[in-house]
């Protein structure tokens, strides 16, 4: 419930305005407990007339952009406050037949308040992007540069929302532009570049690509099948920029892994995989765009031959609360077993005793290395 007004006792008030289709309440109370009043009496009186909006005043009842490029001058004056903002709005109806880059801008003569522009898909709650203040606008008459957006967008129907910021109106010029675009390989999920074999390893780069998956960041996008099941590496590690990694699987809808900072600020995945078909996205996490370089490959687990003391069952060290670390002496040799899951991981420790300086190494090995052996 919203509080329309306030008042004091012994004065008027009266609320004016739009009321769309719902079910209100009116309540009085004292406005100060400073002062007894003992039955005070009010009069209530509601009138109103039958309003029809304006076409523009609500997103439900868009204006037309009949083709594009589109220009035109509106006010918000007179409009009614429907969303976001406590401003009020003008919506318009922008329809694609196909795929590529809006541009849309409140930069003109025209323009001579503080704006807010906005775009929403059709259902008029989900908001893909907004901007208040663009970049320099030589042409406006306002004390803010006008509101500007360049967007990829694919094909279909979308709002624009012309407001204010805060509770701002008045006069704007409006221009809708639009680029087509012709997507390249790897745009898309659904045309990604081939991985032949494994292991595989390539560059490239997500500079020139679109946003189509994850984060406001262009994608990459490759598949690769296994024929076997197994333990399997997808690493970003020596990419140029903060990267993100997702893997999917056949259907480029569902998710089955992703990781963000495995190697410092790149990614990389370690998992086991079924037989099946698999996609890869790169992008950058949160924004920016960069040359990766790509590895798929399989993790190899031999048999280890190892000769030695056994691995404690007391041994979480640091991990855990009985801080247990299994000994070892110079010159031995300890055998022992790690895992690890989607959640947690296997972690050893050990403790030693030096009585001297000691010039020496300490060294580990593991039965399971990437199968870099390329066709």
């Amino acid at each position: 419930m919203a509080v329309i007004n306030n008042g004091l006792f012994c004065q008027s008030e009266q609320y004016n305005g739009i009321l769309g289709p719902g079910h209100y309440y009116a309540w009085f109370r004292q406005y100060t407990t400073d002062v007894m009043i003992e039955d005070a009496e009010f009069a209530l009186t509601l009138t109103g007339e039958v309003f029809t909006p304006p076409v523009g005043d609500f997103c439900a009842d868009p204006l037309p952009i009949p083709e594009l490029p589109f220009s035109t001058t509106g006010t918000t004056t007179d409009n009614t406050d429907s969303y976001a903002n406590p401003s009020p709005d003008e919506w318009y109806d922008l329809t694609l037949a196909e795929s590529g880059y809006v541009y849309i801008t409140l930069c003109g003569a025209e323009t001579d308040y503080d704006t807010y522009l906005r775009l929403l898909t059709t259902d008029c709650v989900t908001e893909l992007a907004y901007d208040d203040d663009g970049p320099e606008c030589p042409d406006d008459q306002s004390n803010y540069e006008p509101s500007e957006l360049y967007e990829f967008l694919v094909a279909g129907d979308y709002r624009i929302c012309v407001e204010g910021y805060s509770n701002n109106s008045g006069n704007y010029y409006m221009e809708v532009s639009f680029e087509p675009f012709e997507p390249g390989q790897g745009d898309f999920c659904d045309d990604p570049w081939p991985v032949e074999a494994l292991p595989y390893e390539t560059t490239g780069t997500t500079s020139d690509n679109i946003d189509t998956w994850g984060y406001d960041s262009p994608d990459e996008w490759y598949q690769f099948s296994v024929d076997h099941e197994g333990l399997y590496t997808i690493s970003l590690c020596g990419s140029s920029f903060n990267t993100y990694l997702y893997l999917l699987g056949e259907n480029c809808a569902t998710v089955l892994s992703v990781n963000d900072n495995d190697c410092d600020l790149q990614s990389r995945l370690t998992l086991p995989l079924d037989p099946g078909t698999y996609h890869i996205c790169i992008e950058a996490s949160w924004s920016g765009e960069g040359a990766y370089e790509l590895e798929i490959a399989e993790v190899i687990c031999e048999p280890l031959d190892c000769v030695g003391t056994p691995e404690s069952e007391n041994n979480d060290g640091c991990y855990d609360m009985s801080m247990e670390f299994q000994p070892i002496s110079d010159g031995e040799t300890i055998c022992g077993e790690l895992w690890a899951n989607v959640n947690d991981r296997d972690t050893d420790w050990y403790v030693f005793d030096l009585d001297d300086f000691l010039l020496g190494n300490i060294s580990g090995r593991s039965n399971c290395v990437v199968d870099r052996t390329y066709p």
